[in-house]
């Protein structure tokens, strides 16, 4: 049976502009560190909270250290999107999408480099559980050695829906989780974006899409969504 994966941020939900600029704003006031938008590629987007904060502050926190400031940064990206309530929902064609698979049967799985304040307002915003058993959500929980772009938070995911990498289906959209992704070996890495800045082109990469609402008959077909 195969299986499905999702990176949440930019891929279930266009939130870019909202980590990019809670992030700016965290990153001056609490580091007096001005980001820059090259170094969101390469140091932010994908990468965990304990990578993030290192690579501002250019030094190491404990684990206690990075939660309390990650908490704060999230809060501040929290407030953000409850304010744009017009851009407050999943990605065009997604919940159908999500409807189809589990109808299926297919086996579905979040893969996230987020940490569990922000996995919890997913959840509890976007109404996740109807869709994903609440094991199958993978996140920075702390224990997390390696951030993308290693491919261990999808061979994470493989092992909690007992698929190997030829049955697994990955939607990504940032460099590192894309390079997370290929190297994990899956079957489909799909990137999805809809801004063309975002548009990686990397080797391994199966197709390129800007939302959900028209999956490819080759992927639908894998996915035993058609016949």
């Amino acid at each position: 049976m195969p299986g499905v994966i999702f990176d949440f941020n930019g891929t279930m939900f266009f939130d870019d502009d909202k980590h990019v600029i809670s992030w700016k704003q965290f990153a001056d006031y609490k580091f007096h560190v001005n980001l820059t938008d090259q170094e969101f590629d390469k140091h932010i987007h994908g990468h965990n909270n304990a990578e993030i904060l290192s690579y501002l502050a250019r030094k190491d926190f404990t684990k206690e250290e990075v939660f309390q400031l990650a908490k704060e940064k999230e809060l501040l990206y929290q407030r953000l999107c409850e304010e744009d309530k017009e851009n407050l929902h999943l990605t065009a064609g997604l919940e159908n999408f999500l409807t189809d698979l589990k109808e299926h049967g297919v086996k579905l799985a979040i893969a996230t480099a987020s940490m569990k304040p922000n996995v919890d307002w997913y959840i509890k915003t976007f109404g996740l559980l109807r869709y994903f058993k609440k094991e199958n959500i993978i996140y920075d929980d702390g224990t997390l050695e390696r951030g993308k772009p290693d491919p261990l938070i999808y061979q994470k995911a493989f092992q909690a829906l007992d698929i190997s990498p030829d049955e697994a289906v990955i939607f990504e959209d940032s460099l590192s989780g894309l390079q997370s992704a290929i190297a994990s070996k899956a079957k489909y890495v799909i990137s999805i974006s809809d801004r063309k800045e975002k548009n990686f082109d990397l080797p391994g990469i199966s197709l390129k899409l800007t939302d959900f609402r028209n999956i490819p008959d080759e992927v639908s077909c894998f996915l035993g969504l058609k016949n």
